[in-house]
């Protein structure tokens, strides 16, 4: 199944390390790297416990490990409604 997101969340989205990969499985990555937990407009809090992983648009606070990729979260949103 493949996934659409904007041609500007894309361009927010440029740093990606891992080519999109979310658009073709709507998991980051593969093996699936950031398991989701709640959504909002502009981040993904992850369920992930493991230490950070090599990605600009992951972020540790405190405990918590949020995804504040623009395509991530557009996509993350689709799937929740």
């Amino acid at each position: 199944m493949s996934y659409y997101v904007s041609s500007l969340t894309l361009l927010q989205s440029s740093n990606c390390p891992y080519a999109f990969s979310c658009l073709k499985s709507g998991e980051c990555a593969s093996p699936a790297r950031c398991e989701m937990t709640e959504v909002n407009s502009s981040m993904v809090l992850l369920s992930n416990t493991k230490s950070l992983e090599t990605c600009p648009y992951r972020l540790g606070v405190g405990l918590r490990q949020f995804c504040v990729c623009p395509t991530f979260v557009e996509l993350s949103q689709q799937k929740r409604t």
